[in-house]
């Protein structure tokens, strides 16, 4: 008896909130976390803000729900300020007051469980405990680094933690200056360069510990330019596991694009052009073109 294969289909939408200060906000990554020479007080003037929403953060978490997506992130863009080695600190600050952003995430996971991948000052002390609040997937960086470097044992110690398939790299990149085809990774809120760069090699050794890849084109992210074309290409060359690439889609033909270039493997968010989050992009135009059709048995 021969089987008959039957027609599925998935998006390539992956829905993201970020989160500073407790409300959602689109902000251009590049300006969240000053270069160290700058002076403290000029902080805050350096953080370019598109988006910042009237509603609570659950009130997007409950729309994405409306469509039944799962695996997007929530990323908590000043995670760097709370999170410390010690875990119970995370639950509650000295004031005995819970941060803002920890509040609303946390909110949103209680309600949603094991449907969002974490992000934001994710380490190997507190990955246990967001685990625990209900997250889906924790979205590792910075943690996976010692002076810039890259350190296999750091990811080998999580893996044994709490799984690989718990596990979402983040290899937000830039354009090496002097080879515009060499990616290289940024770590520090984007500021500090790394000594990882997007290879096959790497790619294949990442993967063995990890479920998924997340990668923001840096240069790009919420400038609304237009997507990296040429990033998104190395993806669907050399990326063995899911990957998720974010930075600068503005325009459905975007979204044709990442499906061509990136052979409908390579998944996307839509941060400021998202109408939602004050852009032009309605969720079901983005959900109506991300969609693709494959063959199941």
């Amino acid at each position: 008896m021969v089987s008959m294969a039957k027609k599925s289909t998935q998006n390539l939408f992956r829905p993201c909130i970020d989160l500073h200060e407790g409300a959602v906000k689109q902000l251009v990554g590049s300006t969240l976390h000053p270069p160290k020479n700058s002076a403290p007080n000029k902080k805050t003037a350096t953080v370019k803000t598109n988006f910042i929403a009237a509603h609570p953060p659950i009130y997007y978490a409950d729309i994405f729900n409306t469509y039944d997506l799962i695996g997007g992130h929530i990323i908590m863009l000043d995670g760097h300020n709370y999170h410390t080695k010690e875990p119970t600190h995370l639950r509650k600050q000295k004031s005995s007051v819970e941060h803002p952003t920890v509040t609303a995430c946390s909110s949103i996971l209680a309600k949603y469980p094991e449907l969002y991948h974490i992000g934001g000052g994710m380490t190997l002390d507190n990955a246990v405990l967001w685990l625990e609040r209900g997250a889906r997937k924790l979205i590792f960086t910075s943690a996976l680094f010692s002076e810039n470097k890259f350190s296999l044992p750091k990811l080998q110690a999580l893996a044994k933690l709490i799984g690989k398939e718990r596990i979402v790299i983040d290899m937000s990149s830039r354009p090496v200056s002097n080879n515009p085809n060499l990616y290289q990774v940024m770590i520090k809120g984007w500021r500090e360069a790394s000594d990882l760069f997007l290879t096959e090699e790497t790619f294949a050794m990442l993967s063995r510990y990890a479920s998924e890849f997340l990668i923001h084109a840096v240069a790009r992210e919420g400038l609304s330019r237009g997507i990296d074309e040429k990033l998104i290409a190395l993806l669907a060359r050399y990326a063995q596991i899911p990957s998720v690439y974010a930075g600068s889609l503005c325009k459905v033909a975007d979204i044709e694009l990442i499906r061509h270039v990136g052979r409908g493997r390579i998944y996307f968010t839509v941060g400021s052009a998202l109408a939602l989050y004050g852009g032009k992009l309605r969720l079901e135009t983005i959900l109506q073109h991300g969609s693709i059709s494959y063959k199941s048995t």
